[in-house]
Order: structure tokens, then sequence, then C-alpha cells
């Protein structure tokens, strides 16, 4: 008995690699059994990563972190074909993690995609292939660019029913037509379907560089994958994804919260009686906040009377919120 043979009643356990099922487990490579491909892409798109995956993805991003850089979620508003042309045994294929079997989108095609939309769509002044800010960014054959673009992984638990993958039908009309042979396409044609693998969920896009790169490189980014997509089908709608925020940092909340509270407690006039708790919590906060929570108070302080505005200047809490900051009134 040949190992095919022996391996044709198997089926997909919980922690079977889609990547391997894909490839490995197919039962037959007829082109023209299309009932066998659909049921083999079906198999594959059961599949979930377990925990261990989960487990991954979270020292993932603490190695991204570490290694300074900036992450964002890009979540798939349809559909994700990526890697459709590449080697595989079907005619079809899609980029998938080579430990965990999960999509993953290349750092190199989303710099690729990000360069070409910079050339392309905008101003070219500014962002033209010999303009300074993009070979900053993207850097040239001969220089690296500032922004080090990683590899895209599926978010744990997103996607249709919380599975990364996801079945779907590309439908041929004129198969000997479009494979060269001299027949030209006919009405009566009999259309061959195709299934094929895609991708949904989110996915975890993050760059590493100096911050304001990173930041310009994540606006490129944006609206490459609102409005042009990435990845194979593009122009029939596939790979548009939306960049999600940033998760904000508590400690921004806390000083966005601090700052509304002593506008309204300078509003009401009860700085005399109301900045000290205020004060104490303020002292809690990143250097950096600080900064621009005092920067609130100086505006507020400007507003005041002559007299009210001297008296809290002499404030112990005035002159530490303050310190360092320069005064331009």
């Amino acid at each position: 008995m040949s190992r095919r043979d022996a391996l044709a009643n198997s089926r997909p356990g919980p922690s079977t690699h889609a990547g391997l099922w894909l490839d490995r487990f197919v039962d037959s490579l007829d082109r023209k059994e299309a009932s066998v491909k659909s049921a083999h892409v079906a198999d594959v798109c059961s599949l979930v990563p377990g925990d261990d995956y989960a487990a991954f993805h979270e020292r993932w991003k603490i190695a991204l972190e570490a290694a300074g850089a900036k992450h964002r979620t890009a979540r798939v508003k349809g559909r994700l074909a990526i890697g459709l042309g590449a080697d595989g045994v079907l005619e079809t294929s899609i980029s998938l993690h080579r430990t965990w079997g999960v999509p993953v989108i290349p750092g190199s095609g989303l710099k690729g995609a990000a360069a070409a939309f910079a050339r392309m769509q905008l101003d070219p002044d500014e962002w033209g292939e010999e303009s300074d800010a993009y070979r900053s960014v993207f850097g040239t054959q001969k220089q690296a660019g500032a922004v080090r673009f990683f590899d895209a992984l599926w978010v744990p638990g997103t996607g249709h029913a919380g599975r990364p993958l996801h079945p779907d039908v590309m439908t041929v009309h004129h198969r000997d037509y479009y494979s060269g042979k001299d027949v030209p396409p006919a009405d009566w044609d009999s259309p061959v379907p195709v299934s094929f693998v895609t991708a949904t969920g989110s996915f975890l896009v993050a760059l590493a560089g100096p911050d304001d790169a990173v930041a310009t490189a994540f606006d490129i980014l944006e609206l490459v994958l609102e409005h042009a997509g990435v990845g194979a089908k593009t122009s029939s709608g596939y790979g548009r994804m939306t960049l999600e925020l940033p998760p904000r940092d508590p400690s921004e909340m806390e000083a966005e919260d601090l700052v509304s509270e002593i506008q309204a407690t300078f509003a009401r006039r009860k700085h005399n009686q109301e900045m000290d708790p205020k004060f104490k919590k303020w002292r809690t906060l990143p250097l950096a906040i600080q900064k621009r929570v005092g920067l609130s108070v100086l505006e507020c302080v400007k507003s005041l009377p002559k007299d009210d505005r001297k008296a809290a200047r002499s404030k112990v809490w005035f002159k530490e919120m303050t310190a360092g900051l320069e005064e331009t009134s």
C-alpha cells in the first residue's frame, strides 16, 4: 500500500498545520475534479490554531516592543488573497506562517505596496522616487530606508467564526482562451470553478525606526490598505483593510481627564481651593505627560485677571507644574 493510500482516510485534527494539510493531504491533483479541490479547501479553512499560537502571538508583540517597534491592528474588510500565485500543489496558494500555519502578510509586501502608493498617488515633488522623503523612509538600492517593515501576523480569535482562513471560488469562463490556445472566447464556453483559500480577520502591523518616519509610514499604509489593498485581486475588492488607531496609553487618558478637571476648576474660579489634589495626581504621571498638563495649567493661569494671575503664580503647584516651560505672556 502506498503512503497516499494509507493516508486517504485521514482527517485534520485540532492541532493540524494548515499549510501542511494544504500541500500534503490533497486526495487528487486531477484539475478536472473541482469537487475534490473544493472539499480540500474547505478542510483547510476549518482549521483553527490552538492556544499555543495565542501565547506565541503575545511573545511576538513583546519582542516587537523590545525592538522599539510600534504596532497597530489592520482589520480585513472582506477577504485577503495573499501569495495567491506562489508555488503550491494546487493552482492557487496562500502565504502561511511556516511554524504556525496562520496567514501572514510579508513585511516586504507591505513596504512595496506603501512605496508604490507614495510614488504613484502622493505629491511627486515630495514623494517622487528621488525625493528626500521617499529615500529616507523607503530607501534605495544603495541605501536602507529608515523604517523597518515587519511581517504582519494574524491576530488570534479574529476572522469569520474566529478562523483565519475562508474558502472562496473564482470562476474561469474561457479557460482554453486564457491558457493560450487558438480558441476564441464564446458564450457557450463552460465555466470552470476554481476553489482557493483566502484570509480573514485582523493582522498585527509593526514598524520600527525614528518616530517621525514611522508615523509617516503608518499614514501612508493607512491610505494603501483603505484605498488600494494588498495582495492579489485588489481590483476585485480583495485586500482592503482598516488600520485601527493604536491602543491609548492609560497615562495619556489620565492626563486628558486631569486637564479637563483643571480647566473646569479655573472656569469656576476654584483653583485656590481645588488644585492641591490635582497637583498630587499630576506628580504620578510620566515626565513627558506632566509637561503637557503643565502647558494647560499655564494657559489657564494666563486667562485669570491680573491680581488672581499673580496669586496663582506664587503657588507651589504652579511653580512645579510649569517648571521649565516658557511663559510667553
